[in-house]
């Protein structure tokens, strides 16, 4: 089973939390970790932008069971850059 962690700065432009590359025969998970102190953030396709996504609000976290070529992006307000903790672990 492989583990990956990642920190990512999220901007008001769409960024990628993993890169939909499956190597696991039944899909993996992916943890995300909201670590900012006040600021929201949006979680969708590739497309999504600042309050259209899925809402994670500051301090919040959300676990997503994925196949090969699912990719999540996030997306903050403008001016704001959260750090997000991204943990993805094969099945």
């Amino acid at each position: 089973m492989a583990i990956e962690a990642e920190r990512v700065t999220v901007t008001d432009t769409a960024v990628a939390l993993n890169d939909g590359i499956d190597d696991h025969i039944h899909g993996y998970s992916v943890l995300v970790t909201n670590r900012a102190a006040t600021t929201s953030i949006d979680l969708g396709p590739s497309g999504v932008t600042s309050g259209a996504g899925v809402e994670l609000k500051a301090g919040e976290s959300i676990s997503l069971d994925l196949t090969g070529g699912d990719v999540i992006y996030a997306v903050a307000p403008a001016l704001e850059t959260p750090r997000v903790d991204v943990l993805r672990v094969g099945v």
